[in-house]
């Protein structure tokens, strides 16, 4: 069977949820989010090859996750050509739509998901 990517998985922590996802080049194929908080999130992507710094860094990719309160809400993007990164994957949780915004989201209260290769 053709592995079509690598799925990748976070549940919020109480910060900014700076992580490297790719220390190297790759793709993001598909992404899905969830909150359960009433206000919109963002995830934010980067192109850089270490743990981004959102207040520093610009985002390529931002994705608002909509506010849906306990119940959740979210949605899925399925990207048929790929987002492309040349030198790594990035990503934050914010709550903010600026591309500096560093703003920490509560813990648990976002899960996100992306196919990469």
């Amino acid at each position: 069977m053709k592995k079509l990517g690598i799925p990748y998985q976070l549940v919020s922590a109480a910060t900014n949820n700076a992580q490297i996802v790719r220390g190297a080049p790759g793709q993001v194929t598909a992404v899905w989010c969830t909150n359960t908080n009433a206000a919109i999130r963002f995830l934010k992507f980067f192109d850089v090859a270490r743990i981004p710094e959102p207040a520093n860094d610009r985002p390529v990719f931002i994705c608002g996750i909509p506010g849906g309160g306990a119940a959740g809400a979210g949605g899925s993007i399925a990207i048929p050509g790929a987002i492309c990164f040349d030198n790594g994957i990035g990503i934050a949780i914010v709550t903010g739509a600026a591309d500096g915004d560093n703003s920490a989201v509560a813990a648990g209260e976002i899960v996100v998901g992306f196919v990469i290769r």
